[in-house]
């Protein structure tokens, strides 16, 4: 017989621990079938569950259950300052068993508030500790007469205890994703409204140049607004990237360079007989050094068509990217044109700024030139 019971007592916990509501974190649900199903197999009249936590002055009743009734009910608090020998008593995680809890010395407190109207003679309470402090007890009343507990029914109710525990741990887990997805949430969307208003100004100074360089009297100062445009176009660009990026922290990269491409293209293009090889792989990259690599782009697709390409010949220009074996961003750009000049990085080509630029994204910058073209060649 006794096996017996102990058989049924590990098959009521393990269809407990199978319950979705436990990795659901649906704590009031899993107390409620707890509390139904203990009542009724260890033939007890009360149970009940109470939670508090160290900053809390009170026991508060998640759910109590009454077998005769079989209704549902919330008892009213406990203020641990009426009972500060029974709340010691829990604190220090004290498994307590009474089969005649009138006479308990650390029950005392509770004699004629709680045990006595609610006929209450034994009982066996379980700590819920979490994190190694007590966040609660779940209690389970035998009314009408004292009754001894077996070492089978202590046990389930400590099985008991641990689903409850794991079921609040779920709960909090649960609730700080939700309030992380939410911060997350609106940190995209604030960065969004950002990008959106810097998108918006960087359009009105594009305007505001393209409405300047009109006034250019000479071939200086016209490439120097072109230059201007270009670049704030890039920016403008690489921002729309951005914004779709829906929070990723990354930037399509192989969108970004075709936009970037065809817009030099149509801005530098005209009468050049330019013809394109562009092979590009899906490649992203982080938002922190996508600013910095489409103005290094930029400028050096830019000084392709200012520099290298001329009327008078067939203008070729290459562009690859790709991930390496190492996991890095390779860029490659390749023109067929005379080659850089001696000194070049002093020649007003940008390369300062582009060496500069690939400083701050720690990227390594290589170039290749000769009178048959220009290669240059950026890890990142």
């Amino acid at each position: 017989m006794a096996l017996n019971r102990s058989s049924l007592f590990l098959e009521v916990i393990e269809g407990l621990s199978k319950n979705p509501h436990i990795g659901d974190g649906n704590i009031k649900k899993m107390a409620s079938e707890i509390l139904h199903k203990s009542s009724h197999f260890l033939k007890v009249e009360r149970t009940n569950i109470w939670l508090t936590n160290e900053n809390e002055p009170n026991f508060h009743c998640l759910l109590a259950y009454q077998r005769n009734t079989d209704l549902f009910y919330l008892e009213s608090p406990l203020d641990k300052t009426k009972c500060p020998v029974y709340y010691s008593h829990l604190s220090k995680n004290e498994f307590i068993v009474s089969s005649d809890s009138r006479n308990e010395i650390f029950m005392n407190e509770l004699l004629t508030e709680y045990l006595i109207p609610n006929g209450i003679y034994s009982m066996i309470e379980v700590p819920i500790i979490m994190g190694g402090k007590l966040r609660g007890i779940i209690c389970f009343e035998n009314t009408e007469s004292k009754r001894n507990w077996t070492n089978d029914e202590q046990h389930f109710a400590i099985a008991l205890a641990h689903l409850i525990t794991l079921t609040l741990e779920n709960e909090e887990k649960n609730t700080y994703r939700e309030e992380l997805e939410k911060v997350v949430k609106e940190k995209s969307l604030l960065l969004n409204e950002m990008n959106h208003r810097v998108k918006n100004n960087l359009t009105i100074i594009n305007a505001l140049i393209k409405s300047e360089s009109n006034k250019a009297k000479d071939k200086f100062h016209k490439e120097l607004f072109m230059s201007l445009t270009s670049k704030t176009f890039s920016l403008s660009s690489l921002l729309d990237f951005t914004i779709e990026s829906n929070g990723e922290n990354e930037v399509d990269l192989k969108s970004f360079i075709n936009k970037l491409y065809r817009n030099i293209n149509e801005t530098y293009g005209h009468e050049l007989n330019v013809a394109s090889d562009i092979n590009l792989k899906d490649v992203k990259i982080q938002e922190t050094k996508a600013m910095p690599t489409a103005l290094i782009l930029n400028e050096i697709i830019v000084n392709c068509y200012k520099h290298a390409f001329n009327k008078l010949k067939a203008n070729q220009i290459h562009i690859s990217l790709k991930k390496t074996e190492s996991d890095s961003i390779q860029i490659e750009i390749k023109d067929n044109g005379l080659g850089l000049p001696e000194n070049y990085s002093q020649k007003g080509l940008g390369f300062d700024f582009i060496f500069g630029l690939c400083d701050q994204i720690d990227a390594k910058l290589s170039i290749e030139t000769s009178m048959a073209g220009t290669c240059i060649k950026i890890e990142i």
